[in-house]
């Protein structure tokens, strides 16, 4: 594999911050998640295992190298090893054909696309992933040996061996070394590679016990682990040194009924973490199966739901995915590019989709500079038609945040989804009303708040629960792009308004700084002044005709100013008043006076004297009263 396919070292610091229990299973945990999607439990022997060795059903290596550079663009070519191997009571002639693998998984036709094809489209171009199904091989072996009492995951049964043994059916004719290709020039077995195949897939023909069948539970591990010590082939790198195999997937090859060939999802999500990404959903009660998980980023994620499905978790979605990597997990591999927003003040953005472009926003949202709110537009299109809307999604990024942190501590997320809904349905268990993706979740479409600030719900707020001095005024997708309207400045503005102001209510909006804020402001009308969250709304009696002056100013929370905004309101007015307002001044009565711009009017509308007077009161009300 290309050198540009080592981004792993983004991924194992955002791994490095897990710690306790939620550390203990969180990577292993997703071999587990089809399966409870249909009810069923892992064997005992699995959490025995992972509590003995943390690392357990995990890669040792994979497609990176750990000496390999930060984010550097995972692009080129990838090419994978599948090898069917029978147990020895296994039918005399598969069911599911060597061809009929090679198509489902990388040469199509298929039904939900193959792996090759999802990748390409997530990597816009970037990786181009490929795969040779070997011949099915038969071992000694029967399934009895294999599985053992705990689905081949304990140590009673013969995983290992049978692998072995049917990598030994295979070496004299499969030259392992073109699968080595993790050097930097990206050529397989050019001196420049570690001398291990990059990761080998192993396959069975019986119904895998994640659908309630008989065979191997669905799991990624080493070789290392099951046998002692890597694989090691009769082939002969660049190097000298002798092809090794370690790290290894292994799944059934037919779908949960037994009839069909599998599809690529669940190879497309284990795929991921050769590629050195990581779960994003969390397990919060390990007795509850699927319900007991948060899923995060849900279905708008492929390492989370995207290869299980999206809405209730009891749902019993069929087959579904892969969908794409969500925005931030593209850019840790180089797939897109952030814009990164500066300081602005009502500023338009524009983003096509990302499935297309490979582009989002990026905004610092102050504090120490570890948190971002990103934004990328997701249309339902390709590998992303299943998704429940389409629309803008907002991600929160706290880089000091736990990937999977402690589900007790109320502690942030290091990547969560702003839910347009509010409802944190991504951040709940089954239990807790909680689902994997739903169309609330995106904004921009479909009606409801298109506002996002530190007063809005849900709040774009700090870790530390402070208000952040970034404001989403607006969000909108129209003819297939989005556009958003920010502010990010910690110096409140007021905007002119674009068109004089010609009717009452208006609003003016407030761009910058941290809400709440305070308002000031003078009229020659008595024009009333409200803010709510970025708006400033006037109201209240004016004349009519002329032209009306509003003089004001906001503070925010941080007690900074803005400038004063002068602005006009000048045409037609509707003025709400009662009689007894009109007499007041007229008979001395008491209550709020009508400001010295109503007396003008009611003046200039009456006998025109200079003076506020009865004949003026007297025409009014000929002209105005019921």
């Amino acid at each position: 594999m290309s050198a540009r396919l080592r981004a792993l070292g983004y991924g194992l610091a955002m791994g490095a911050v897990v710690t306790g229990v939620t550390a203990f299973h969180a990577e292993a945990q997703d071999i587990a998640a089809a399966a409870e999607i249909r009810g069923l439990s892992l064997p005992a022997a699995y959490y025995e295992q992972v509590r003995v060795d943390p690392t357990a059903y995990e890669f040792s290596r994979a497609l990176f190298a750990r000496s390999a550079p930060e984010r550097t663009p995972a692009a080129g070519p990838v090419r994978l090893p599948v090898v069917l191997a029978l147990f020895a009571d296994s039918p005399p002639t598969p069911s599911i054909t060597r061809a009929m693998v090679q198509a489902s998984l990388f040469d199509g036709p298929s039904p939900y696309g193959t792996m090759t094809d999802a990748y390409r489209e997530i990597s816009r171009g970037a990786l181009d992933v490929r795969g040779d199904v070997l011949p099915w091989v038969r071992t000694s072996y029967t399934l009895a040996q294999v599985v053992g009492a705990s689905d081949g995951l304990g140590n009673d049964g013969q995983v290992g061996p049978y692998f072995r043994e049917a990598l030994d059916s295979l070496d004299a004719t499969v030259d392992f070394a073109v699968y080595d290709s993790d050097g930097p020039d990206g050529i397989s077995n050019s001196g420049d590679d570690d001398g291990f195949v990059d990761v080998i897939t192993f396959e069975y023909l019986e119904v895998a016990a994640s659908c309630g069948g008989p065979s191997i539970w669905p799991h990624r591990w080493t070789l290392g682990a099951r046998l002692g010590a890597p694989y090691k082939t009769k082939d002969v790198g660049a190097r000298g040194d002798t092809i090794r195999i370690n790290d290894y997937i292994t799944q059934g090859a037919t779908d949960c009924s037994g009839l069909g060939v599998q599809g690529a999802g669940t190879l497309a999500h284990e795929f991921g973490y050769a590629l050195g990404l990581a779960d994003y959903y969390h397990w919060i009660d390990f007795n509850a199966g699927a319900r007991g998980r948060r899923w995060v980023l849900g279905c708008w994620e492929l390492m989370a739901a995207g290869s299980w499905g999206c809405g209730a978790v009891d749902d019993p979605t069929g087959a579904f995915g892969p969908t794409h990597l969500s925005a931030p997990l593209k850019q840790q591999l180089g797939w897109s590019r952030y814009i990164d927003v500066g300081e602005v003040w009502n500023q338009e953005f524009v983003l096509p989709s990302i499935q297309s472009s490979g582009v989002a926003l990026r905004v610092p949202m102050g504090g120490d500079g570890t948190e971002f709110l990103i934004a990328e537009y997701r249309a339902r299109s390709g590998f992303d038609q299943a998704l429940p809307a389409q629309g803008v999604l907002f991600y929160k990024q706290d880089t000091d945040a736990a990937r999977q942190p402690d589900p007790t501590s109320g502690a942030p997320y290091y990547l969560s989804v702003l839910e347009r809904d509010g409802n944190r349905g991504l951040l709940k268990t089954h239990f807790e009303g909680g689902n994997r993706g739903e169309a609330g979740d995106v904004w921009g479409v479909g009606g409801g708040a298109n506002e996002l600030h530190a007063l809005s719900v849900p709040a774009l707020r700090l870790s530390n629960g402070a208000a952040a001095s970034v404001t989403v005024h607006e969000v909108s997708v129209v003819n297939g792009q989005a556009r958003l309207v920010l502010s990010t400045s910690a110096i409140p503005r007021l905007v002119p308004p674009a068109v004089p102001i010609s009717s009452l209510p208006a609003s003016l909006r407030i761009a910058g700084g941290t809400m709440p804020y305070t308002v000031v402001g003078s009229s020659t009308e008595g024009v009333l002044l409200a803010v709510s969250g970025d708006d400033i709304t006037l109201s209240g009696p004016t004349a009519t005709g002329g032209a009306v002056q509003v003089v004001v100013s906001v503070t925010d929370a941080a007690g900074t100013a803005s400038a004063p905004l002068v602005a006009w309101a000048a045409g037609s007015f509707v003025w709400e008043v009662e009689v007894s307002e009109l007499l007041r001044p007229l008979l001395g009565s008491q209550g709020p006076p009508i400001s010295y711009g109503q007396a003008d009017y009611l003046d200039a509308a009456g006998n025109a004297n200079g003076d506020y007077d009865v004949g003026d009161l007297r025409k009014w009300l000929r002209t105005h009263a019921p």
